[in-house]
């Protein structure tokens, strides 16, 4: 990630729904809302409409803000953090 100091760092790839921002000393899990679904992404995206991505929908602390459809019911627009 950003902050390396060696001159010749290994590839690394900041892992999937995580973000590593320039500087940052390792993964940061995104906020609920948002997800990175790409590896190697600096920022979080928002949630797509029609999904909920919740950050403490966790399981064995694995930050997990996977898109999850939004329930029969219920309204999700881009952003949303959890189904209400």
């Amino acid at each position: 990630p950003g902050g390396q100091l060696t001159p010749t760092p290994y590839p690394y790839h900041c892992p999937r729904n995580f973000h590593c921002p320039a500087g940052s000393i390792g993964p940061t899990p995104c906020a609920s809302g948002t997800h990175a679904p790409d590896r190697g992404m600096v920022q979080c995206t928002p949630c797509p409409a029609g999904k909920y991505c919740l950050a403490e929908d966790q399981c064995n602390a694995v930050n997990t803000t996977l898109p999850r459809d939004c329930p029969y019911g219920y309204y999700c627009p881009q952003g949303t953090r959890f189904a209400a």
